[in-house]
């Protein structure tokens, strides 16, 4: 940006050389690998955890060793998040029967994926919107024209912005959804409270 300004006739081929390295396709393939082996690691922690079979439909094949062992060697900071990992779900939950406790730990984690996504959404809205207004500024203090703008400034960054709108629309519409699926969890509690000893119930209430 800061040669585009000096040298207006290279403005063209500056906005071009952007958009052609700023171009986010293999970020957007790298998300995909790390959100599909990620499934992967949740699905077979949840079949363990929970005494549940696996579903072949949403995580295919289970995860290789190989990715287990590297993913399993990151250490996680601070150590305060690291003691939440270990005690995910509350200790309580042990003493439910199978079909509650299942119950309790997949509602926890639909709410805590819908905080995560309505949160990530925000960051990336924000970041457009940041974006956005660092541009308009760099562009006021070198006293670019409007086409100088959005030829030298603005163009070779709209595959980012894009991609930030994109995300956080998407995002958005997942926690709708999650919504709707924490629903019906609840719809399920209220129908096994009913089927189950009255005695049990008020530690998980």
């Amino acid at each position: 940006m800061f040669l585009a300004s000096i040298h207006p006739h290279l403005r063209p081929i500056f906005a071009l050389l952007g958009l052609l390295l700023l171009d986010i396709a293999h970020l957007e393939r790298l998300q995909k690998d790390w959100m599909k082996r990620g499934a992967k690691f949740l699905e077979e922690f949840d079949t363990q955890v929970l005494q549940l079979p696996w579903n072949s439909f949403i995580a295919a094949a289970p995860a290789d060793p190989e990715d287990k062992r590297s993913a399993s060697a990151m250490l996680l900071t601070p150590k305060k998040r690291e003691a939440e990992i270990t005690c995910w779900y509350e200790p309580v939950v042990a003493g439910a029967p199978i079909a509650l406790g299942c119950l309790i730990c997949q509602r926890t984690n639909i709410s805590y994926d819908s905080r995560l996504r309505r949160r990530y959404g925000s960051w990336l809205l924000g970041f457009g919107l940041g974006l956005t207004a660092v541009l308009v500024v760099y562009g006021m203090i070198f006293q670019l024209h409007l086409g100088g703008l959005l030829l030298s400034v603005i163009v070779p960054f709209i595959p980012a912005l894009n991609w930030a709108l994109r995300e956080h629309r998407k995002q958005a519409d997942t926690a709708i959804a999650l919504l709707t699926l924490k629903n019906e969890t609840q719809k399920l509690w209220d129908y096994l409270c009913a089927q189950v000893d009255r005695r049990v119930l008020p530690r998980f209430q």
